[in-house]
């Protein structure tokens, strides 16, 4: 089982990919990446769009999954990035318990959360353009970490391409 900054790959067919790396950029394995100029980039470098929400819904309608390589800012490489399985993130305790199939997305950053997002972390969202994956287990009220079967824009969870929000 792999373990990465507080994450853990669970189970599933991970649906591997190579993907160039934005230049210049510091890449840890467990990282949340989306596709930015045809290039891996992380998350958290994606431009404020306003809201938690619009936030979320900008990284869900560019994300390719999670790396599985560190990768130095100064390397050129391209990266294993897991387009889908499952895999436990951390997240701020739950105050509510939530069943099977919940929507996760991830974490907003910053003031209010309105500054960007997370490039480790997953919080509960309302809909399914906000999400990055599903809860695949119950995650109980309390519960500092999820089980989630992610969703890239590569791969969703039926195998399908996931359609832009």
């Amino acid at each position: 089982m792999a373990v990465y900054n507080n994450a853990t790959y669970t189970s599933g067919d991970m649906k591997l990919r190579r993907i160039p790396k934005t230049a210049g950029v510091l890449v840890k394995q467990g990282n949340f990446m989306v596709q930015v100029s045809s290039a891996a980039s992380l998350a958290s470098s994606l431009a404020d769009s306003g809201t938690k929400a619009q936030n979320q819904e900008a990284a869900h309608d560019i994300f390719l999954g999670v790396s599985q390589d560190e990768s130095l800012a100064a390397m050129t490489k391209d990266i294993l990035v897991a387009t889908a399985g499952v895999h436990t993130f951390p997240c701020t305790a739950l105050g509510q318990a939530y069943p099977i199939g919940t929507f996760f997305g991830l974490a907003g950053t910053g003031s209010a959360g309105a500054v960007g997002v997370s490039d480790t972390d997953v919080e509960p969202v309302a809909t399914a353009n906000l999400a990055i994956g599903k809860l695949a287990a119950l995650a109980a009220s309390g519960a500092t970490s999820v089980s989630l079967e992610l969703t890239s824009t590569l791969y969703d969870v039926s195998g399908g391409t996931q359609a832009a929000a």
